[in-house]
């Protein structure tokens, strides 16, 4: 009540001891009309219109919990689709430029509302009058839930101006925040979505519509109005968590497969070597037909004498292919036929 008075005075060079002044002040009174909106609330604002345009304009305040006062400059270019929600743009390219999101049922009533409209320019105004052109103005955007209040006769507004009361457009922004903490979404995501963010989180606090995203995911099922499309979200959700699950799970199994398949191989690999070391002895301790070549029997003491792996073993006679081509070779000469 004082500010129109100290700005007038401030403006005609009038210097006054307010600190003085202000002493002298009644003591305040609780604020009235600070109570939010609830679901039982909402649903009966939007049983009370039958506007498609009111329906997605409850929804809209109910999902993003902007002030009506940033609905007159919001545009169709304001608002970006991201998976089945939307992240909203408010007060665009100015200093209190920031951003919230949409639920998937108010996307779908905001969709359904441009449907009808002939003027769906990304630059259009997002809201508009009765006439689909035009932008609500200030004082018509704050004037369609007060219709809509009275059409619906809310037990709220016997509470008008008491601290029961809740404000027409105002009470939508409180219920959001209230949302929001219910969801455990961090605190500095909330204070961002509610356009209240400190004067230095401004310039360092800067999500992506990803991180925004995420982060009111977790409030989807609380703000959804009607709680039938919010058990659905919520199954198309835990429909994604399990198929997720299901692919990790399948490629945690096939990793198990192959790592027992070569486990597996590595043993045969063990076994066949081992068989061929003791078939070469036999042949070098003369219990065999013992070839003269001594590049051969040379051959088959340093494949006998390798005590360490199979495929170092193998390396000796340069890997399985040459070990089957020496053999080849060996039974080639027809003096000897191996098992």
């Amino acid at each position: 009540m004082t500010s129109p008075i100290k700005l007038f005075l401030d403006m005609n060079d009038i210097l006054l001891n307010w600190l003085k002044i202000k002493k002298y002040f009644p003591a305040k009174r609780p604020v009235a009309n600070q109570l939010p909106y609830t679901d039982d609330d909402a649903r009966e604002l939007l049983a009370a219109t039958t506007s498609v345009r009111n329906k997605a304009f409850i929804h809209f305040l109910a999902a993003t919990g902007c002030r009506v006062g940033a609905i007159p400059e919001l545009t169709i270019e304001d608002v970006k689709q991201i998976e089945e929600g939307a992240v909203v743009t408010i007060y665009k390219d100015t200093t209190e430029e920031y951003r919230t999101c949409l639920t998937p049922e108010a996307l779908y009533n905001l969709k359904k509302y441009l449907s009808q409209r002939i003027n769906t320019n990304t630059d259009s105004p997002l809201f508009t009058t009765k006439n689909n052109v035009d932008s609500l103005s200030l004082d018509a955007a704050g004037d369609v839930i007060r219709h809509i209040r009275k059409q619906a006769k809310l037990t709220v507004d016997n509470g008008r101006k008491t601290t029961k009361g809740k404000s027409q457009n105002h009470a939508f922004r409180k219920r959001f925040t209230l949302c929001l903490a219910n969801a455990d979404i961090q605190s500095k995501f909330i204070e961002y979505m509610m356009g209240h963010y400190e004067k230095q989180d401004r310039y360092y606090f800067k999500p992506s519509n990803e991180d925004l995203w995420f982060q009111y995911k977790k409030a989807i099922k609380i703000l959804t109005l009607d709680k039938s499309k919010s058990m659905k979200y919520e199954l198309e959700q835990n429909k994604v968590i399990i198929d997720d699950y299901e692919k990790k799970l399948q490629e945690k199994v096939s990793e198990i497969e192959n790592r027992y398949e070569d486990v597996i191989g590595a043993l045969e690999m063990e076994v066949w070597v081992s068989k061929m070391k003791n078939y070469f002895l036999d042949q070098l301790e003369g219990r065999g037909h013992v070839h003269a070549d001594k590049e051969y029997i040379s051959k088959m003491r340093d494949f006998v004498n390798t005590s360490t792996t199979s495929s170092e073993a193998l390396e000796t006679l340069g890997g399985g292919d040459e070990l089957v081509n020496f053999m080849k070779k060996w039974e080639s000469l027809g003096k000897h036929k191996a098992k």
